[in-house]
């Protein structure tokens, strides 16, 4: 007992002398790099817990909103979410020379973020909308949604790639996404619950929730706004000569191309789902949010570990096990129209989706060259934009074809091929390793 009354007391002043460091007298430019490293992770923690939640609302209902009160059809229900791909590949390349040209990433990344925001509350009003069907309105502001929402996560990965040093990513961003995934889990359990008193083909209970996710979502850019950015963007290179080289870089390149197969095999099945569950299983809005609530619990459990285990063993044969894990997800989905087997099924899944969000993310940001940080992201995100146009449609068309169970199989096998091509670059970086980003010496590259 006494020696953890001590250990304790080491922490306290520990955390007293780390606010010490950083003065209100003193500006931010003047507060030592580890206090200022501090004040930005606890920044960005809040941030990323408004930021989830107001999307773990959004995405959550909105399926059922556009569905049941609004009576999309299955061609606008693909739509929602194959637009917004093709958005982020329209957008994504201007936005990367612009970003390029910036002294300071924050402020664009705040307005693009919280000019989002607002196009989320226009959803929310789309049933009292003139001329079209409500249905096509929700389409199309979704899709203008992810204009400055693409640009603004653009500017973030950008922004906070510089802020958290390479050798603390890991361990930040899998507490980061333990401690967002658990107050997302518990808001949207209690929407669930709410949502669940009231008839499902009512869209006024939705508008409301929907406008409340637009409003963590301003609270998400308020925390954005609160970091210290004092650190310029990289100086790399400027304009379109800073996306030519990067394919030629191994690293990135076996990156590139089984991240964008993994993202295909993904996201063909997206549209699949909120079919299945919602016309086929017939969920309610309650079972909904509980089978969000049970992905969301099994990612809490097991960020930690994904961590620790990318330290270990590297984050390419990471994201090879992850992609098995993943590929169970559909088939296992349509082997029961049981909510109390799917469940379960969610709960299982969920240990595999916390990885792939994980370890795809931290190491686009570890093979990306430092010097051409942002123009590696945004041509990593075209071409998931445009994967990510093709593969729901391409789920919906299969569907139509081979039927709902037979898409859903077929993504589980392209799934499965996707993490065989993640192994093999991972066997190939194994056999001619590359020096890592942020290794000492630093240097500009990692293997994928």
């Amino acid at each position: 007992m006494d020696g953890r009354r001590r250990t304790v007391g080491l922490r306290r002043a520990a955390l007293f002398r780390s606010k010490a460091s950083r003065r209100p007298s003193e500006p931010p430019e003047a507060w030592s790099d580890e206090a200022r490293l501090a004040y930005n992770m606890e920044k960005s923690i809040q941030n990323g817990i408004f930021a989830a939640i107001a999307a773990g609302i959004f995405s959550s209902f909105l399926p059922l909103f556009a569905i049941e009160a609004l009576h999309a059809t299955d061609y606008q229900v693909a739509l929602l979410s194959s637009l917004p791909q093709l958005v982020n590949f329209l957008v994504l390349i201007p936005g990367a020379l612009w970003l390029a040209r910036l002294r300071r990433l924050k402020p664009f990344t705040a307005a693009n973020l919280g000019l989002g925001k607002v196009f989320m509350l226009l959803v929310a009003l789309a049933p009292v909308q003139p001329w079209l069907d409500p249905a096509w309105w929700v389409v199309l502001f979704v899709a203008l949604m992810n204009v400055p929402t693409a640009l603004g996560a653009l500017g973030w990965q950008a922004f906070i790639g510089a802020l958290i040093p390479p050798e603390r990513r890991n361990r930040f961003f899998s507490r980061r996404n333990r401690d967002t995934t658990l107050w997302t889990m518990l808001v949207v359990l209690a929407s669930g619950l709410i949502l669940n008193a009231f008839d499902k083909r009512s869209p006024g209970p939705y508008q409301a929730f929907i406008a409340l996710a637009a409003l963590f979502g301003f609270l998400e850019t308020a925390a954005l706004v609160q970091h210290v950015e004092t650190a310029s963007p990289e100086d790399g290179v400027r304009g379109m000569g800073a996306f030519r080289g990067l394919l030629r870089s191994p690293a990135y390149a076996r990156f590139f191309v089984a991240g964008l197969f993994f993202n295909f095999a993904w996201q063909m099945a997206w549209p699949l789902f909120n079919l299945y569950n919602v016309k086929v299983v017939q969920a309610t809005a309650l079972w909904l949010a509980l089978f969000t609530v049970a992905n969301q619990l099994s990612q809490i459990i097991a960020f930690t570990a994904w961590g620790r285990l990318a330290e270990r063993f590297g984050g390419g044969p990471m994201l090879a096990v992850t992609a098995v894990g993943m590929a169970t997800a559909p088939t296992l989905t349509v082997l029961s129209t049981s909510p109390v087997y799917l469940l379960f099924v969610n709960f299982f899944t969920g240990l595999f989706v916390a990885g792939t969000v994980l370890l795809l993310f931290n190491e686009l940001l570890a093979v990306s060259p430092a010097e051409k940080r942002t123009a590696a992201v945004a041509l990593f995100n075209v071409g998931v934009g445009v994967v990510g146009f093709l593969a729901p449609q391409v789920g919906v068309w299969l569907a139509g074809l081979i039927g709902l169970h037979g898409a859903m199989h077929l993504s589980s096998l392209l799934r499965l091929l996707a993490a065989g091509v993640f192994a093999g670059g991972a066997a190939l970086a194994a056999r001619a390793p590359e020096p890592r980003v942020g290794a000492k010496p630093a240097e500009a590259e990692r293997t994928g």
